[in-house]
């Protein structure tokens, strides 16, 4: 007879859940019988006993004084008894144990993820009613939000965002339209908005927009400047990325319009600063370098004395994009003080662990420019160092580092080593446009000074190609480009498409980022005599 003080999902469950794996009933326990149940709900591919344990225990969030803070995973009305069962670490890898040996789930050793049977998901929610399915689709979608990691308060941030993707992918798609999500206490619907915030950082162009489509829609039933910041900054950073531009101005605006109150506490504060930030980013890819420099000095952290951690986070992001204006502008000296300032900024602050690579290449860049590309190298080496014996296998930053590190070889006259650094980036995956345009600008400055012609116009060639996909920033560097494709077709001979560079290079518009890319800015002085500056 079943227990009639248990609600009634839970009763009906262990029943179907027993009716479709009779073997459970050997184990005499309830909990496996429920787990099973909620790992039908759940992405049944990709099940990990660190999804359940996050979903269920205390999770860091932001604070308004702008710190770290644990919230329980019963704020967004998690059922405790669900809660107990997979907040227990050691009891749920028993559980799976369980299941493992019932062959209900399988787990692979080298990952650690487990499997469940399409079958048993199949006949288990087609077994239960609607009301309690209902409510099953409820809990994963709390568990997978709940666990979503926030990024700065998360240690390996950017690893357990991705094996918790697939999850909140699947549990929303499960839950269906937003209409849906009413039915979310208030709580739930923040910590929504903000997993999706986060989420809209992963996965591709679709998932990116829909994350953020989503937010707005749920914002809508939450009126609060906070979130709103969050979301309108995530928005025009991901339109931006993806070539929109004007949406990307748009959400800066919409927030804007808003009237919301402004530096109300140090969270909201730190919000504004990366707010901020976009806007300043916005005006680098429309060379509008002053203005750039004009929105980053309006921001400051409400106590400068003591900023809050979030403050010292937006700061360290501002003092950053400060130094690549001054780079851009060929202020180098002004540039190694923000980039120093922000180098400091990692040094109080542990969450910018994964911020420091990217810093350390814009510092090796400036150094090069600055005339010193041999202490530009050790302090890469040092950096590549460091993460390989941490064990990061992050590709972007390594490549990041490694095209610096290549310039500061070809700026001490060591081809070779350049070239052979070069070479091994090509075959890293997933380049970025931007690092494509900068290999190519290595290649061809590489193989231009070694008067291998050939060699020389392939790659510029390249480097004309890829800085096509920056319409809005490539003035001054195609016409470098180009004036180097002049010098190689001399060389070469061929004075008839010499002159059809050279008429192309007089008709693409004046101004530009001289020193956008790093390296080139000194490549065409030395290049060229004064008379034909560009």
């Amino acid at each position: 007879m079943p227990d009639a003080t248990l609600p009634d999902w839970r009763v009906k469950s262990e029943a179907v859940a027993l009716q479709v794996v009779p073997t459970l009933r050997q184990y005499n326990s309830e909990e496996i019988s429920l787990l099973l149940v909620l790992l039908c709900f759940l992405k049944s591919s990709q099940l990990t006993t660190d999804l359940l344990w996050r979903g269920s225990t205390h999770q860091k969030r932001w604070s308004q004084l702008g710190e770290a803070t644990e919230v329980g995973a019963f704020e967004i009305c998690l059922d405790r008894d669900l809660s107990t069962i997979s907040s227990d670490h050691s009891g749920l890898t028993q559980l799976f144990q369980k299941l493992e040996a019932a062959h209900v789930i399988w787990v692979d050793s080298s990952t650690g993820m487990a499997a469940l049977d399409q079958q048993v998901v199949a006949r288990v929610t087609d077994g239960l009613p609607g009301t309690i399915k209902t409510f099953w689709m409820h809990q994963a979608l709390l568990i997978t939000i709940h666990g979503f990691p926030r990024k700065y308060l998360e240690p390996k941030y950017r690893q357990v965002a991705k094996l918790h993707l697939p999850h909140l992918q699947h549990t929303l798609k499960e839950f269906g339209d937003c209409q849906n999500l009413k039915v979310l206490s208030d709580s739930a619907k923040i910590d929504l908005i903000l997993s999706l915030v986060e989420a809209s950082r992963f996965s591709d162009v679709g998932w990116k927009r829909h994350a953020i489509a989503l937010a707005k829609k749920v914002l809508q039933q939450v009126n609060d400047p906070y979130l709103h910041a969050c979301v309108a900054q995530r928005d025009c950073a991901v339109s931006r990325t993806f070539g929109d531009t004007d949406r990307s101005a748009l959400a800066l605006s919409s927030f804007a319009t808003n009237n919301y109150p402004h530096k109300t506490d140090p969270r909201m504060n730190a919000e504004l600063g990366q707010l901020t930030l976009q806007s300043a980013i916005n005006h680098i890819h429309n060379e509008e370098l002053s203005k750039a420099t004009e929105e980053l000095r309006s921001w400051q952290p409400l106590n400068t004395t003591s900023p809050s951690t979030a403050e010292r986070i937006a700061l360290y992001h501002i003092n950053l994009w400060q130094g690549k204006v001054f780079r851009y502008q060929g202020q180098f000296s002004n540039s190694l003080a923000c980039l120093q300032m922000a180098l400091l900024e990692t040094k109080h602050e542990g969450s910018l662990e994964d911020a420091r690579p990217r810093l350390i290449c814009d510092l090796g860049d400036v150094y090069c420019e600055l005339g010193d590309p041999l202490y530009a190298e050790h302090l890469l080496e040092a950096e590549i160092k460091r993460l390989d014996d941490r064990g990061r296998k992050n590709f972007t930053d390594q490549c990041l580092l490694r095209l610096s590190r290549a310039e500061s070889l070809w700026g001490q006259g060591r081809l070779e080593e350049a070239e052979a650094l070069c070479s091994g980036i090509q075959s890293f995956p997933h380049l970025s446009k931007l690092d494509k345009l900068r290999l190519s600008t290595l290649f061809g400055r590489i193989y231009h000074t070694r008067c291998d012609w050939s060699n020389a116009r392939h790659y510029w060639t390249k480097a004309l190609s890829d800085v096509s996909a920056y319409p809005l920033v490539n003035g001054y560097t195609s016409r470098v480009i180009l004036y180097s494709m002049k010098e190689v077709l001399l060389q070469e001979g061929n004075h008839e498409w010499s002159t059809k560079y050279n008429d192309q290079m007089k008709v693409i518009k004046s101004g530009g980022c001289e020193y956008w890319i790093p390296g080139l800015g000194k490549w065409y002085h030395d290049l060229t005599r004064p008379s034909e500056r560009l």
